[in-house]
């Protein structure tokens, strides 16, 4: 069974995939940004670490969705 996590990411990716084949110049740096903003509040310790730690800018989803995954994974979160 999947996570919320995995299927949130899949999402993504669709709606990022299809977006670029549409000709939008969407760059990781504005996608990283939104996600940071949207994960619900059991990341917020790894939002912010991420967001005072490491520049956000220079991050892409792959390393976020990584990240994210990671934390999720030392937490032990069922969901």
């Amino acid at each position: 069974m999947m996570k919320a996590l995995q299927i949130f990411f899949l999402r993504v990716y669709e709606i990022i995939n299809s977006m670029r084949n549409l000709g939008d110049k969407i760059n990781d740096a504005t996608i990283v940004e939104n996600l940071l903003r949207s994960v619900t509040p059991n990341f917020n310790s790894e939002v912010f670490v991420i967001e005072e730690m490491q520049d956000s800018k220079s991050l892409i989803v792959e390393q976020l969705h990584g990240i994210l995954i990671a934390f999720e994974m030392r937490k032990g979160d069922p969901s």
